[in-house]
Formats: structure tokens, C-alpha cells, sequence
């Protein structure tokens, strides 16, 4: 028997004992209260037992004759019969105290070792963490003889025994650990991989599925680790159906495989290093991609250490694959290399791990981005294509390579060839908000921004190459970081901005803009020839998402650069279009943006709205709007509305035909009281509040209905900090 199998049963003997007797005093303290007379008889003598086994001095700290002075002082109680006892005993109480200061001594006790243990435990985690598991290993045990029930320590070793692939004694330390303490979710867990890695997959579930059971807040953990267990499973049974389809032979090519391999490894010995070595790896690794047809041959190429053959056990290959000047034969070679790993790992995720965690894979698909064949090339789009399908593989991608020096290299390789393969690659990369993450922290984004732009300058009409590299700017633009970069980027603004005003495809017109006001958001300023563009076509688009997309961008426009706003003001033709916008109720968002660009030019030009009393009577456009339900986007009006009107409070000609009906000021100044209770965002709250002051300023009108509607006492309640 091991040593770590006898410290585990130590261990356990030690935790029985330990149960035992807190059961026995647990049954002692029970019969003291029982209400039988022979009963508590009996275990007040086993309680006297109890104290006597220890020591006075050292384990109880209490004077063992002052108890049996006392059990003489004291009568019976009269549930007792005295009769029963016949030598000085102990009462209850008494035995209670006795516990008290045992448990007290025995916590003190506790605190000291598992400082004690923690110390050790942290030693234990430095060298867990710089992959030193056997020293890890030591100090655990040493950790564990220290405290023996501090739970923690049994699941830091079992995380040791995991990465040393020792799965029983992983499943023995977390079964001891779950019996000390049942809801320690991460023995459950451990216990799992555990018994996933020996394929035991429906007692793996079983363990998972325990992890929610004690913490609610693990369900959506746990359903990811089941969906990884399924997986897992699968590519097991493909394992084992692949090994016995070899050893019967009854696939076609699964014998073939094997042989070729081994051929292949044979040849090594006869190695001379001329071309027709080239020439014999080349065709049996064509002949390999050419057996590998489906999951049971993959996966068998796999299991019988096709990958290793073809990047670490053979000399000349190795050699091949790093040489920085290549003959022919060598790139043929390599070309049958780069097809035969593609194929071997198209659509099958298990080989993709496999093949990108071995040691030199990194450093061998970048190095071969640096090769002028073209065929080398080609396959190497080919490979990252097909794994840039599955966000399985592009996960295995992100852990294991340096996905943006890759994205870089493809980008580079791919202007010259394959456009479409290469800019499809990148966008399924952008897909994933953990590449935009990594990307947004990598220095090498500028490039990448300036290969996109230069996609986008050398597409021609090409659309396709168009839509998916403006989608890859779009879900870049998800990224704060990234937005904020490619904000500063001139070419490619510059770019973005002859295309919407060239842009015939509505769908990808109002892609470009999207990004465009995003860019705007993050600093970028557009030039005159855009803005010329948006107010020429702000009404004169017949599709509807069209117009909302130059009025969204212009009011960003407006917003950020209030120069625009100046030149916005001198068009009263063109403003008084975009309060015919207001009124539109085909599209929420039409309306609200173009609220937004009226505020903007009310802020300074409030004049220029002079038109407002002839084409909106009595504002009943503005008040039907305040008198909406104050939720979503109506919300947002609400409070571009009441920005509006404290803009123009200033114009009296502009803000009489509010003031001037008694009805119409009352009921204005109820619905902003209203609105700055209800309203959901603090800043159309504060627009509401700001706007009944600068009304009740303008006019008496409205301060007396402010103050008839206890206005002034509501607004000196509100928040100061939204004021």
C-alpha cells in the first residue's frame, strides 16, 4: 500500500474517531434532559466517565474536586431519584461548562494550526502556480498533517494529482473532503474532471450536477462544464471507434493510415538528406490527406501520432518547416504538410486542441506566413479559414496562438490574394468579443486597421470583400477601446467617408453610418463634403432606416462638433424639414433624433426656430409628446422636449403661445412636475427641472401656476445632485 493511500486512510480513521465522540456527547447531553430519571441517571455517570478520561489541568482547566463538592452542595432535582446515585456525580450544568471550556481550548487549538497550515498552504499555491507540482505536493501533505480538517488543503492536492493525470487519488481527496464538508463545491468538481479524464462520464454528470445543488449561483457553470463533459464523451466514443475499426480493419483506409505512419517513421533511419527524401514525405503525407476523409480516419490519425510524426520526429521535416530558403522539393513538402494538417482538422475540434497545443505549432504556422510560394500560402489561408468557422476552434486559436500577429499576417498575405477567404477569416475573428479584447490590448491594431483600409481601397465592387469588411469594422466599433483607436485613424475615416457618400446598397449604407457615428462618438470629426452630404439627403431618402441613419449620425455630428451646428442654423428651409420629421411616426427613432438636433440649434440660435408658432399651433405637437407614457423612447423625448421649450423660453415670441392660454400653461407646467418624478433617466429628469425654471423666469404666467401646483416646493425636494 502507497503512502498516499495510508495518509488518506489515516485520515479518514481520524475523522471517524472524531464523529464517534461528538455522537457519544451529543447522546450524553440528550439523556441529561430526557425527562427519565434512569435515563439522566446514566448519563450523568457516563459524563463523570467522560471528565475523568481528561486530564484536569491541561484538557478541561477547571478543578475536577470543586465538581464533586458541588454535586454534594446541590439536592436532587425532583425528577431524580437520589437513591439512584451512589458516588459524587456531575450535573448538567456542571458537564456543560466542562464542554464549553473544551470546546473553547479545542477552537483556540483550531485558529493556531490552520495559520499554521495556511502558511504552508501558501508556499504550496507558489509553486502550484509555477507548474512546480511535486514541491506543491510536499507542502500540501505538510499543510495536511498540521490540520488534517481543514478542507481546503484536500482539494489543493487533489488540483496537484489532476495536473499529474493521478485521477484516483484526485477522486480520494475529494471524497474525504466532501465528507468533512458536504457543500465545498469545488471537491465536486475536481471529483468530476476526474472521473471525465477516466472516462466515466455519467458518474462525472453526476458530480457536476452536485455543484448546483449546493450553490445556486454555479447553475449556468455547471451547464457549460455538462455541455464540455458531452462533448468530451463524443470525441471518446470516436477514439474508441476508430481503434476498433483498426484492429478489424473493417474500414476502409483506418489500416492504410496506420501503415503509412509507420512507414513514414521507418524511413527516418534511411534518412540522407536528399530530394528524394523530400519527394517520399511529400507523397506519404498526400497520401495521408487523401485517407483522412472523415471523423473515424481523422480522429485515428490523431490517436496514432500523426501530429507528432509531422512536427517533431522527423529531422528533415522539422527542418523543412523552419528553413528560410527553401528549395523546390522542400516547399512541396511543405505544401503537403500544411493541406494534410487542414484537412486533418476541418471540422473536428479535438484534432484543432491536439495539433495548436503542441510545442512548436505557434512558432511554425508564423514563420510560414514568411514564405514567398504562393501554394504555401494558400493552404495556410485554407487552414485558418476553415477554423475560423467554428467558435469552438476559435477559441482553441485565441488560447493557444498569438491571434493577432496571425490576423496581421493574413491580412498582409491576403491583399495580394484570396481577398475573400482572408477578409471572411478576420470577420469570423470579430465575431468573438474575446479577440476584440485581445486585440484592443495588442499594438499591432493599427496595422490591422490600415490592411482593412486598404482591403476597402483595393476591393473594387467587389461587394462581398465591401460588406464583410465594413461588418469587421462594425463589431470592432463593439469594443470601446477599439472604437476609440480607429477613431484616430484618418485613412480609414477618410475611406468610410467617401463610401457612404458613394454607397448605392442601402444595407451597407447604413453599416457605414453606424460605424460613422460611432467613430464620431469616440473624437472623429467629419469633414464639409459629409455634412453636405446628410443635410442634402436628409429628407430626400425614400427608404425609412435610410433616414433614420443620416439624421442619427448628423445629430452626433451636431453634438460633438458644435461648429456644425452654426453652419445648421443659417438653413431654415432644412430646419423646418427636420420638425416635419418630428411628426413622423413610421420610425420612434426618426423623431427622436431629429428632437435632438433641434435642441442643438435652440441651445444658441433659439431664433432661428421662429417658425415653430406657425407650423405647430399652440405646441400641441410638443405637448401631445410630454403627455405620452414616460418609457423607452418616449422618455427620451420627453426630455429633448423639455429641452426644447426652456431653450425658447428666452424668445417671447416663442414661448407666448404657451403662456398666453391659461389651460395650455397649466398643463404644461403639471406634466414637467410629472415627468421630473418619472421620468427613468437622470438627465431627461434634470432637462424637465431646468426647463420649469427657465419657463417660470420667462413668464408670470407659469411661476403662478408652478406655485398653485406646489412647483417650487416639489423642484427644492429634488436631488441637488441632479441640479
Amino acid at each position: 500500500m502507497n503512502t498516499t493511500k495510508k495518509s488518506a486512510m489515516s485520515d479518514m480513521k481520524d475523522f471517524d474517531k472524531f464523529m464517534n465522540k461528538v455522537n457519544n456527547l451529543e447522546n450524553i447531553v440528550n439523556g441529561m434532559v430526557s425527562g427519565d430519571a434512569e435515563v439522566e441517571a446514566e448519563a450523568i455517570r457516563k459524563a463523570d466517565r467522560a471528565i475523568k478520561k481528561a486530564d484536569p489541568n491541561k484538557n478541561i482547566g477547571f478543578d475536577r474536586t470543586v465538581i464533586n463538592k458541588k454535586a454534594f452542595d446541590e439536592p436532587a432535582a425532583s425528577s431524580r431519584d437520589p437513591m439512584l446515585f451512589t458516588e459524587p456525580h456531575t450535573d448538567q450544568t456542571t458537564f456543560m461548562d466542562a464542554l464549553e471550556a473544551d470546546a473553547n481550548r479545542r477552537a483556540e487549538e483550531r485558529r493556531r494550526r490552520y495559520e499554521k497550515a495556511d502558511m504552508i498552504k501558501e508556499e504550496g499555491n507558489v509553486f502550484f502556480k509555477n507548474a512546480e507540482y511535486e514541491r506543491a505536493l510536499v507542502r500540501y501533505n505538510s499543510a495536511i498533517s498540521v490540520a488534517k480538517d481543514k478542507v481546503s488543503l484536500y482539494t489543493n492536492r487533489a488540483a496537484v494529482y489532476m495536473k499529474m493525470e493521478k485521477y484516483d487519488k484526485v477522486i480520494s481527496d475529494c471524497d474525504f473532503a466532501a465528507q468533512i464538508e458536504p457543500d465545498w463545491v469545488k471537491a465536486y468538481y475536481l471529483k468530476a474532471r476526474a472521473l471525465q479524464k477516466q472516462a466515466k462520464f455519467k458518474k462525472a454528470k453526476k458530480y457536476f450536477m452536485k455543484m448546483s445543488e449546493y450553490d445556486e449561483k454555479k447553475v449556468k457553470v455547471v451547464e457549460g462544464l455538462l455541455k464540455e463533459l458531452e462533448i468530451a464523451q463524443q470525441v471518446h466514443a470516436r477514439e474508441e471507434e476508430a481503434n476498433k475499426l483498426l484492429s478489424s480493419g473493417d474500414h476502409v483506409g483506418t489500416k492504410t493510415i496506420d501503415q503509412v505512419l509507420t512507414s513514414l517513421r521507418e524511413r527516418e533511419q534511411k534518412v540522407k538528406y536528399e530530394d528524394g527524401d523530400c519527394c517520399f514525405y511529400t507523397v506519404g503525407f498526400g497520401l495521408l490527406e487523401s485517407l483522412c476523409i472523415d471523423d473515424k480516419s481523422r480522429t485515428l490519425f490523431r490517436t496514432q501520432g500523426g501530429f507528432e510524426l509531422v512536427l517533431d520526429e522527423i529531422k528533415l521535416v522539422k527542418d523543412c518547416l523552419r528553413s528560410k530558403d527553401p528549395t523546390t522539393f522542400q516547399t512541396d513538402l511543405v505544401v503537403s504538410i500544411v493541406a494534410l494538417i487542414s484537412s486533418t482538422c476541418k471540422e473536428l475540434n479535438e484534432n484543432m486542441k491536439y495539433l495548436l497545443r503542441q510545442q512548436h505549432t505557434s512558432e511554425i504556422l508564423l514563420h510560414l506566413f514568411s514564405w514567398h510560394d504562393q501554394r504555401v500560402i494558400i493552404e495556410l489561408m485554407r487552414f485558418f479559414y476553415f477554423a475560423s468557422l467554428s467558435q469552438q476552434d476559435r477559441s482553441v486559436l485565441y488560447e493557444c496562438l498569438d491571434i493577432c500577429s496571425i490576423s496581421k499576417s493574413l491580412l498582409k498575405v491576403g491583399l495580394r490574394q484570396n481577398k475573400r477567404m482572408t477578409s471572411s477569416t478576420f470577420h469570423n475573428f470579430t465575431i468573438d468579443q474575446r479577440f476584440l479584447k485581445m486585440m484592443s490590448g495588442n499594438d499591432g491594431k493599427t496595422e490591422c486597421f490600415l490592411l482593412l483600409t486598404d482591403f476597402l481601397d483595393t476591393c473594387g465592387k467587389d461587394q462581398i470583400i465591401r460588406k464583410t469588411c465594413i461588418n469587421s469594422a462594425l463589431n470592432m466599433c463593439e469594443n470601446k477601446q477599439l472604437s476609440n483607436a480607429l477613431s484616430k485613424e484618418g485613412k480609414f475615416c477618410a475611406t468610410l467617408q467617401r463610401m457612404i457618400i458613394n454607397e448605392a446598397d442601402s444595407t451597407l449604407f447604413i453599416s457605414m453610418t453606424s460605424i460613422c457615428y460611432t467613430l464620431v462618438k469616440s473624437g472623429y470629426k467629419p469633414d464639409q463634403n459629409l455634412f453636405n452630404y446628410l443635410t442634402e439627403n436628409i429628407t430626400t431618402s425614400y427608404q425609412m432606416a435610410k433616414r433614420v441613419e443620416i439624421v442619427k449620425l448628423l445629430s452626433a455630428v451636431t453634438e460633438h462638433h458644435p461648429e456644425y451646428v452654426d453652419k445648421l442654423q443659417e438653413r431654415e428651409g432644412l430646419l423646418k424639414q427636420i420638425h416635419q420629421l418630428v411628426k413622423n411616426n413610421e420610425d420612434p427613432g426618426l423623431r427622436t433624433f431629429a428632437l435632438k438636433l433641434l435642441c442643438a440649434v435652440s441651445k444658441d440660435h433659439a431664433d432661428k426656430l421662429s417658425f415653430l408658432p406657425q407650423v405647430d399651433k399652440k405646441y400641441k405637437l410638443l405637448r401631445e409628446i410630454l403627455a405620452r407614457e414616460a418609457d423607452g423612447l418616449n422618455a427620451i423625448d420627453q426630455g429633448h422636449v423639455a429641452l426644447l421649450l426652456g431653450n425658447i423660453s428666452k424668445m417671447d415670441g416663442l414661448v407666448g403661445p404657451l403662456a398666453r392660454n391659461d389651460k395650455v400653461c397649466s398643463e404644461v407646467i403639471r406634466r414637467l412636475l410629472v415627468l421630473c418624478r418619472d421620468l427613468p433617466d437622470k438627465v431627461s429628469r434634470v432637462n424637465c427641472a431646468i426647463s420649469l425654471a427657465k419657463l417660470a423666469k420667462a413668464h408670470p404666467r407659469f411661476l403662478y401656476h408652478l406655485r398653485m401646483n406646489d412647483g417650487i416646493n416639489i423642484l427644492s425636494r429634488q436631488d441637488p445632485s441632479e441640479l
